[in-house]
């Protein structure tokens, strides 16, 4: 299937009258796989196949609509309380039919395909979300919007994420650069590319990932390659289960994180999933780069 831009299609919303029914408007969107859908109404029952989806669903007001969603699906509280039909991967098709939804919201680039084709094979709507970029979050807030009838609060959301950005932006993006290694693992050894929002976050920082040759993706890399490319700030991120181990870096003496003790590590819940929260990480990971440079000038190397 052909790719559509992100705002032509994502956020395509035409409202026309239904046959027989004067008062009544057909809802017509498009998602990110260039599949349209249509409801009579704003769709009032909702199970999402990704804890963000679901995240996303109570961003925009609509979290009385969630009546299903998959493990991990733990932020708002209230989250925690909706009936789950799977995990990210695995779902029970059994269980989301008799949940009766009005569309299950899978996850672009996660959900797997013949999960999607199950589902709409047994005639259940499905759309499809994909998370491509920071910009991305406020159009799919947006989109959530106009199919939940939740138009002015999914706006006013949207417009705060923006606008929120462009302050972090603002803030810190002019700041000494620093060569940054974000390891997702520790072993075996994960960063990101260039093109993905924790790496997108990095640069709004003033930071500059030392993989930006590689894609959006995560990628298992050496530790030698990490060595040769020298960061001076290595930041693992950490889940509710524990912290990353960074001790094995203090080894490599010569290393410039750890010549100017920039080994860190801060909670990777807020910033990998690509919601409104994204930015309560992405604050923390600025406030880290900036202790960063506060040590290498302390060092006297400004």
């Amino acid at each position: 299937m052909r790719n559509f831009s992100c705002a032509s299609l994502l956020l395509l919303a035409l409202i026309v009258p239904v046959a027989g029914a004067a008062t009544q408007s057909a809802i017509i969107v498009t998602d990110d796989a260039g599949s349209t859908l249509t409801f009579s109404e704003p769709v009032e029952r909702i199970v999402t196949l990704a804890p963000h989806l679901a995240e996303m669903v109570f961003d925009v007001g609509a979290g009385e609509k969630l009546v299903g969603t998959v493990a991990w699906s733990d932020f708002p509280p209230a989250a925690k309380a909706v009936p789950r039909v799977g995990d990210s991967y695995r779902i029970d098709a059994e269980r989301i039919i008799a949940l009766r939804p009005d569309v299950v919201l899978a996850w672009g680039g996660g959900t797997p395909r013949n999960t999607i084709e199950r589902l709409r094979v047994l005639d259940i709507p499905v759309a499809v979300l994909t998370p491509r970029d920071l910009a991305s979050i406020p159009e799919h807030l947006e989109w959530l919007g106009i199919i939940t009838g939740k138009e002015a609060v999914s706006e006013r959301q949207a417009q705060k994420f923006r606008e929120d950005l462009r302050q972090l932006r603002d803030e810190y993006a002019q700041q000494k650069p620093l060569r940054v290694f974000f390891q997702v693992s520790a072993d075996p050894l994960f960063t990101i590319g260039a093109g993905h929002t924790i790496s997108e976050l990095i640069v709004a920082c003033g930071g500059e990932n030392i993989f930006f040759d590689l894609d959006s993706g995560a990628h298992s890399v050496s530790r030698e390659a990490v060595i040769t490319r020298n960061p001076q700030v290595i930041i693992a991120g950490h889940y509710a289960g524990g912290i990353e181990e960074l001790s094995g870096w203090r080894q490599w003496e010569n290393l410039a994180a750890t010549k100017h003790d920039n080994l860190f590590s801060i909670n990777a819940e807020r910033l990998a999933r690509p919601t409104m929260g994204i930015l309560e990480g992405g604050k923390e990971l600025c406030e880290t780069l900036q202790r960063a440079r506060e040590h290498i000038k302390g060092n006297g190397q400004d």
